[in-house]
Formats: structure tokens, sequence, C-alpha cells
């Protein structure tokens, strides 16, 4: 029975209306990356995966890839559509590439969010609550909605999270003590998760659906690989002979400069083993005896930025210090001061 009703929830929105404030929210995807939609361009009967259904999918959103994307299926412009997506719960900010992030082109033949509204749910999925494409979850919602207006702007926008951790956490507690799992040794899966609705949309030239790149929160870091100016940069060093540049080698090129910063000497701490990621000492070369200040740097080596002030807006947490590349289960981490933040 809980079966067929499930699947009966699948053919229909995300979320329905339960008694006394629950409500059940049906979500695809795996642990830390469930998610879904009020709507999806080229979706097929049944949630049948297709070429056409995983091209515009919402797992798009949450694929630390800026070049692809979700796109509504809805007949209007996206006004009112919705996405749903689980949040880690040490959320510190909300980072969203708003519009279609393939090509600058591409951004605006299609719709793009204008105006945003945020909610915030905390929920737990039941034994039987679970199929082979899907997971269903009882969630309540945190107290009030929070509107963002966003930029017509073919790049990442960063946002502090607008609802308190704590109460999230108080939240998520709530939901998990009213579950009653089967093995008591074995907790039913639980998670908060963010509804975005689309208030308002910035219309494009050619088509009229709606899409959004990629959302992700204060727990990774994805770099914007749209226009590398370094690609395939090998064999990264200061220049032997100015000390406030980082040399490369690109195909077909030899000692390119990908980096400068005149006044100071630079000294790589360390290159990621992708060649993407570089951390940088940047200290005075001023006169004087000794060199006064260190500064670390996190250099994002195909775009041959430094990254420090995006890196602090999209995740919340400031680069003052040293910091250190460091491979975990396959990923590579920035830890800074004992907080781990994955780096795409």
């Amino acid at each position: 029975m809980i079966f067929r009703l499930f699947l009966a929830l699948l053919s229909l929105t995300a979320a329905t209306a339960l008694a006394q404030d629950w409500v059940e929210i049906v979500l695809s995807g795996s642990e830390g990356q469930y998610h879904n939609a009020s709507s999806q361009l080229g979706a097929s009967e049944g949630w049948e995966v297709t070429e056409a259904s995983q091209k515009y999918s919402t797992a798009n959103l949450v694929d630390w890839d800026f070049s692809t994307t979700w796109a509504e299926g809805d007949p209007g412009d996206g006004t009112g559509q919705t996405v749903w997506i689980a949040i880690p719960r040490d959320c510190r900010t909300f980072n969203i590439f708003s519009g279609y992030g393939k090509s600058r082109d591409l951004y605006l033949k299609n719709n793009r969010p204008k105006r945003i509204k945020l909610s915030c749910y905390a929920g737990v999925s039941p034994p039987g609550y679970v199929t082979e494409i899907a997971r269903c979850f009882r969630a309540l919602k945190y107290p009030g909605d929070f509107y963002f207006d966003l930029k017509d702007t073919f790049g990442l926008q960063s946002f502090p999270f607008p609802a308190a951790y704590q109460d999230l956490e108080d939240l998520l507690h709530k939901v998990q003590a009213g579950s009653r799992p089967i093995d008591s040794l074995t907790p039913d899966p639980s998670c908060l998760i963010l509804r975005l609705d689309i208030a308002e949309v910035y219309r494009g030239t050619k088509w009229n659906d709606a899409c959004i790149s990629e959302v992700f929160f204060g727990s990774i870091y994805v770099a914007d690989d749209s226009r590398p100016g370094y690609a395939g940069a090998k064999n990264i060093r200061v220049d032997p002979k100015n000390e406030g540049r980082i040399l490369a080698n690109l195909p077909g090129k030899k000692n390119v400069v990908i980096y400068s910063d005149p006044g100071y000497v630079l000294g790589l701490a360390e290159i990621s083993a992708s060649l993407r990621w570089a951390t940088v000492m940047r200290m005075d070369a001023g006169p004087g005896a000794g060199r006064r200040q260190t500064e670390w740097l996190l250099l994002d080596i195909p775009n041959g930025k430094v990254v420090n002030r995006e890196f602090e807006k999209a995740t919340g947490i400031s680069l003052d210090g040293p910091f250190f590349l460091v491979t975990k289960g396959g990923r590579l981490i920035l830890d800074v001061s004992s907080i781990e933040i994955t780096l795409y």
C-alpha cells in the first residue's frame, strides 16, 4: 500500500500537504545530493530516464558544473516553478548560477530567475518511503520565507544563508524525535531541504524556458571554467628571474606568465595533482631587513586568478592564515583552520 501511495506521489508535485503542517517531499538522487522540481524540460512519463530528461535534469543543479543546467518544462515563462535541494547542516551561504551557464549566448537566449523565494524544511524518510528512483521525506517547514533579487549577470551570485543554523538544527532534531525507526540502532535518513520558487524572470531573446545551472552552499567551492585562459597548464613554477610571477607551460607554448603580482615575492606552497589549484605564499619585496608579512592565496590555475575574495563570499570562510590542500575519498579538500571545503 505504501509503495503504491509513493508511486502516486511521484506522479504529482514534489510536495503535498499533510495534517498539522507536515508535508511530504519527494526527492531523487542520493544522500547529500537530493533534488527535484515541479517540472523539467524534456521529462518523460513515469520518471523514465532518457537522454532528453538527463540533459535538463535537476541533477545538473548539484553536479558542480556551470555548463549544465536545469530547465523547467512548464508552458509559461518559469514563474511559479519550484526546485527542491538537500542542504548541508553546516550551511553558511547560498550560491546560485542563475540562467544557462554553458555560454553567454545560451544565457541570453533563455529565461533566468530575477526574483526567487527560499524556504527551508527539515525532513525524515520513514521505512517504506523509498523506491529505486526516489525517496520521500516527511518534513516540517522552518518559519518564514526569504526573497532574493538576482542580478542579470553571467556568473555566480553568493549570499549569506538566511536561516539561522541553530534553529535549523533544532527543527531537524524535532523531526527526528517524531520518527519511530523499526531498528532503533539505525536512524531513519533525515536532511535539511531547500525549496526555491521562481517569483520573476528575466526574459530570454529566443526561448521561454527558465534555467538554473548550479546551486551550492558553504561546504564546497565551484570555480568558473567557462573561459579558462590557461587550460592545460603544466610545470607550474615561480619565475626564477622575477619572483613576483608564476610561469607555466601551455600546449604549444612555454614559460607563459599565468599570474603576476608586482612588488611581492611569491612562493608556491602546494599544487593539486589535477593542476587545478595551487596555494601561494605572498611576501613583501620592499627594502628592509626581512620580509615582514606573509599572505596566503588560493590560485585558480586554468584561469590564472587568485580567488580569495570569491571563495570567502561563496563559503563564508575567511582565508586569513595558512591553508592546505588535502585529498580525502577522492575529493580535493581545502583545509582552513580545520574547516574542510571541497574544491571543484
